[in-house]
């Protein structure tokens, strides 16, 4: 067992006298009930968090606790820099001749441990585009770690997406369940946006580097609004299927209906696709469900997820639309959304001119994000990003 070889403070991190709150409450709760279940259940994890948010303390608990259940289990607990020092160290030693031990030993002492934790990986990514053996040799760990019995814990600063750059290791980490602590759980919720949804091959690629597809997704709960479409019920049949074969369990995905209102459990997807905006709008105001849908996003933490028409919807207004489909649904010229973001967003952009996109930003009063047909894009804390 190494993971006390820092201080002795170490030991007396407990979750009993973890300060928990708002801000780190579901980490909590979960790194607790994971620290109860072995063989564990969910065991690749990302704790993301900004500096000084309890992440230590929390991993030191986890650690605690998973020790007193089973004292024989092999701990192992690192860094980033530490990781990387590791690796250079043995490569050099070995090109000149002092040991033969090498990079892929250490990774192999690492296999060996039924727990391993490696704090700040930021710093392991900072070695990425320079060192290729680091990069190699930490997704050779992520390829031979024994997912079914064993847990692996990274802790991060803040989010790791626009930290950690490679797309190697970001297919990989895609399949890590995320925990968010501190501050940045008030907005730990992504709004992501697209043309197309998950009936695309490239785009459930790009959604599986935000939405694991592993078996914590076959958890999660996700809510469709399927009022763009045609005929409502054909298109929640089609959308859902979609969402099965993307890894969602067919029994927790249902379809938002006037029984749905703020007192309602949220869920941890909204999902609205694509079809006509201005239908999808009228329905929504007659089912009075747009303070409800924004209630959920901004005050409950569920990921809102528009495509086409769904994106519009997030605007403060979806007037600006009328420039680049026909409405023939509204007739009041009453266009007020779900202002979940400041922004215009132009689905299909490449469909469009330059001066229709510049008439849009006049009508709103706003700066617009172009989205083109291959494109996700992503708000988070108040932060637009492309997912490639």
């Amino acid at each position: 067992m190494e993971f006390y070889k820092y201080k002795d403070e170490l030991s007396k991190m407990t979750f009993e006298n973890f300060i928990c709150d708002q801000s780190n409450e579901e980490s909590y709760k979960k790194l607790y009930l994971l620290s109860t279940s072995f063989p564990f259940s969910d065991n690749r994890i990302v704790l993301q968090g900004p500096r000084k948010s309890g992440k230590s303390h929390l991993i030191t608990a986890l650690l605690n606790s998973v020790h007193e259940s089973n004292p024989s289990l092999k701990i192992q607990r690192t860094n980033g820099e530490d990781f990387v020092s590791h690796i250079l160290f043995e490569h050099h030693s070995k090109s000149l001749g002092f040991t033969n031990t090498s990079a892929e030993r250490y990774i192999d002492k690492l296999l060996s441990n039924n727990v391993v934790i490696i704090e700040d990986i930021n710093y392991v990514d900072k070695q990425l585009a320079e060192e290729c053996l680091t990069k190699k040799m930490f997704c050779e760990l992520l390829d031979k770690w024994d997912f079914k019995n064993k847990l692996l814990v990274f802790t991060i600063d803040e989010s790791y997406e626009g930290r950690i750059t490679d797309d190697d290791v970001l297919d990989r980490l895609a399949a890590f369940e995320k925990l968010f602590i501190g501050k940045q759980n008030k907005q730990s919720v992504h709004m992501l946006f697209a043309s197309w949804g998950f009936d695309s091959p490239l785009m459930r690629t790009k959604f599986s580097r935000i939405i694991p597809q592993n078996d914590s997704l076959f958890e999660k709960t996700c809510f469709i609004l399927p009022y763009a479409g045609f005929d409502f019920e054909a298109t929640y049949k089609q959308e859902k299927e979609y969402l099965v074969e993307f890894g969602f369990d067919p029994d927790k995905i249902n379809m938002v209906d006037c029984n749905f209102n703020s007192t309602s459990k949220a869920p941890d997807y909204i999902y609205v696709p694509g079809g006509d905006p201005f239908k999808l709008l009228k329905t929504l105001i007659d089912m009075d469900m747009l303070d409800v849908i924004k209630k959920c996003i901004f005050e409950k933490g569920t990921v809102y997820i528009g495509i086409s028409a769904g994106a519009y919807l997030a605007s403060k207004s979806i007037d600006y639309v009328t420039q680049l489909e026909d409405n023939n649904i509204i007739t009041n010229n009453i266009f007020d959304s779900l202002g979940l973001i400041k922004e215009c967003l132009i689905c299909h952009y490449e469909h469009y001119s330059y001066t229709t996109l510049k008439i849009c930003e006049e009508i709103i009063g706003t700066v617009s994000m172009a989205i083109r047909d291959d494109q996700l894009l992503m708000w988070e804390n108040e932060k637009w990003s492309y997912i490639e």
